[in-house]
């Protein structure tokens, strides 16, 4: 599974690098058998928007849950040049001092491709971000999308917001075609993970660099170079809202991590049992479809999973849940989700940790609403109980679970469990 995980991401970036590579070299020719025509306005036009991709390229940022790394100024400005040299008026805007640069997308592209390239070299020399390549080739790459789709559509002879739409649209195609080749790339079972990781955190940013792409575009013709820096602004403020978002999500980590560790050092737990329960959750979550925000939440409860037991007035013998008698199980759910909400800001974690003794026969026949995280933690907990901390018994620990399939446990939960142990326990 890692291996294929591994091998996955190594071909989606040897593609990015090739693809680039072939996009500078296209523009090196395209400019080389064209080069008369630039005049000076067009020159520190391009070298103007090279500038601005460069320092953008300062300001990369890693999205929350799906931990994709983007660069939503250089994003904004590399597909905003295309709008501004290759749109010969903006609707009512005619007028304008637009420069239109000759050639096509060839002077475009290797603009973007030096402006890229100078911002990989200022970050490396500042050491303000780490350089990411596949970051900086897929922007070099969605700037050659936006581009064709401009050359694509008509340009003259449309009102003002029928020129809007028309950007809007060339500045998005580059973000849809991204997602069908994210959907074709995942595995068949997780593509409706990776659809829902895109369309909750990846569309909105992407939208915003569209619509910032736009705004720069008509904005350079009243306000020149200024135009991308100052509608780029928000973009800016976005990428530190981001950050401060992740240190709150380092803290509630650190929380979970100081909860989770108690019940060990206090005894009530083997050494890494927490752990291991949240490994195999992780995996059975994945397989079956949770979204980046959910897997979190997932992890999470999975570590606290036994908090309650320090409510106990004596320890469990090694701490195995799934021997005490049910209502006593139902107690130390409680008292942990009790104690999780008392932390505040992790009602969701909270919520699995109530339900997670609730045995899979209730919501069959009772009708109880039993959320699948919770599902998943009950499976994964009597597995690593029925273990013991000895991967030999894991056949004894396999038969435990189907003693209880389809009354105590998910038969779905446990499908996937063994599905991703693939006849391994996962060591801690």
């Amino acid at each position: 599974m890692r291996a294929f995980v591994r091998n996955r991401e190594y071909a989606v970036r040897i593609g990015l690098l090739v693809a680039a590579a072939a996009v500078v070299l296209w523009s090196i020719i395209s400019v080389a058998h064209n080069t008369a025509g630039l005049s000076t306005a067009d020159l520190e036009l391009l070298g103007g928007f090279a500038l601005w991709i460069a320092l953008g390229g300062l300001l990369d940022v890693r999205l929350p849950g799906a931990g994709v790394v983007i660069a939503p100024v250089s994003l904004a400005v590399s597909l905003a040049l295309p709008m501004v040299v290759l749109w010969p008026s903006l609707g009512s805007l005619q007028h304008a001092t637009v420069h239109r640069v000759g050639h096509g997308n060839g002077p475009i592209l290797l603009t973007v491709a030096l402006g890229l390239a100078a911002g990989a070299v200022l970050a490396r020399w500042v050491g303000v971000v780490r350089v990411r390549w596949p970051v900086r080739c897929a922007i070099l790459i969605s700037a050659a999308i936006a581009g064709l789709a401009f050359d694509a559509v008509p340009s003259r002879g449309v009102y003002t917001w029928q020129s809007m739409l028309i950007m809007l649209a060339c500045a998005a195609a580059p973000g849809l075609l991204w997602l069908i080749v994210l959907l074709l790339a995942a595995r068949p079972d997780k593509a409706g993970m990776v659809l829902t990781d895109t369309v909750l955190v990846q569309v909105p940013v992407g939208a915003a660099c569209a619509g910032s792409a736009v705004a720069i575009a008509f904005g350079t013709s009243a306000l020149g170079l200024l135009a991308a820096p100052l509608v780029a602004f928000p973009l800016v403020l976005m990428r530190f809202a981001i950050h401060q978002q992740e240190r709150q999500r380092a803290t509630r980590r650190q929380t979970v991590a100081a909860l989770a560790r108690l019940t060990e050092v206090a005894g009530y737990n083997r050494a890494g049992h927490s752990r291991q329960v949240a490994q195999l959750c992780r995996l059975v979550g994945m397989r079956l479809g949770l979204s980046a925000r959910q897997l979190i939440v997932l992890e999470d409860a999975a570590l606290l999973h036994d908090i309650g037991q320090v409510s106990l007035d004596r320890p469990i013998p090694d701490g195995a849940t799934t021997e005490a008698a049910p209502l006593d199980q139902r107690s130390i759910a409680a008292a942990g989700a009790g104690i999780v909400r008392r932390t505040g800001r992790m009602e969701s974690v909270a919520t699995l940790l109530d339900e997670q003794a609730t045995p899979y026969h209730m919501e069959v026949i009772e009708g109880a609403q039993i959320p699948l995280g919770s599902r998943i933690i009950k499976v994964c907990n009597a597995y690593v109980d029925h273990l013991a901390g000895e991967p030999g018994r894991h056949a004894l620990a396999v038969e435990r679970l189907y003693l209880g399939l389809g009354y105590e446990y998910d038969p779905q939960v446990i499908d996937a469990l063994l599905t991703e142990l693939g006849g391994e326990v996962p060591q801690h």
